[in-house]
C-alpha cells in the first residue's frame, strides 16, 4: 500500500472561490495521485492570485464515467453541465474528489515564501512535509 501524501492542486480563480464559498463541493480531475491524500492545498492560477489560498480535507474520491460522475455530483459541482463536460472532453473515467471540509487562508500564501524556487503544478503534485510544516508556520504567524 502506498503512504499518504498531501497534494497542491492548480485551481482557476472562478473555482477555487466557489470550493471556499461552499458552492463546490467537488473537484473533477482528468487524473487523480496514486497514493492517497487526506488534505488538498489549493493553489489559485493565472489570472487569479496566483498564490495558495486555503486547503481541504478529502472525504473520498468516486471515479467512473463522465456522465455518471455528473450525475452523481450536478448539484454540488460549482459549474454549469457545458463546461463539465468540455472539461471532460473524449475521456472514458472522470475522477471526483468529493471535500468535506473547507480552510480558506487570509491572507492567501505567496508561494515563494515557502520555497523561492516554486513552480506552479500544472495539475497537482505531491507536497514535502516540510512545505506543510512552512505553511502552518506562516499561517500561525498571521492569526
Amino acid at each position: 500500500m502506498l503512504e499518504e501524501r498531501n497534494i497542491l492542486l492548480a485551481v482557476k480563480p472562478i473555482y477555487s472561490e466557489r470550493i471556499f464559498e461552499g458552492k463546490k463541493k467537488v473537484e473533477f480531475r482528468r487524473q487523480i495521485p496514486k497514493n492517497s491524500c487526506k488534505y488538498v492545498y489549493v493553489y489559485e492560477t493565472s489570472p487569479g492570485s496566483r498564490r495558495i489560498v486555503g486547503q481541504f480535507t478529502v472525504k473520498h474520491i468516486v471515479s467512473g464515467n463522465p456522465s455518471l460522475i455528473w450525475d452523481m455530483f450536478s448539484k454540488v459541482a460549482g459549474m454549469k453541465e457545458e463546461n463539465y463536460f468540455r472539461y471532460c472532453g473524449n475521456r472514458d473515467v472522470i475522477h471526483a474528489i468529493v471535500i468535506a471540509d473547507t480552510i480558506p487562508y487570509n491572507p492567501p500564501i505567496i508561494p515563494f515564501y515557502i520555497n523561492p524556487n516554486f513552480k506552479p503544478p500544472q495539475n497537482y503534485y505531491y507536497v514535502s512535509k516540510e512545505f506543510e510544516l512552512k505553511i502552518n508556520e506562516i499561517r500561525s504567524e498571521v492569526h
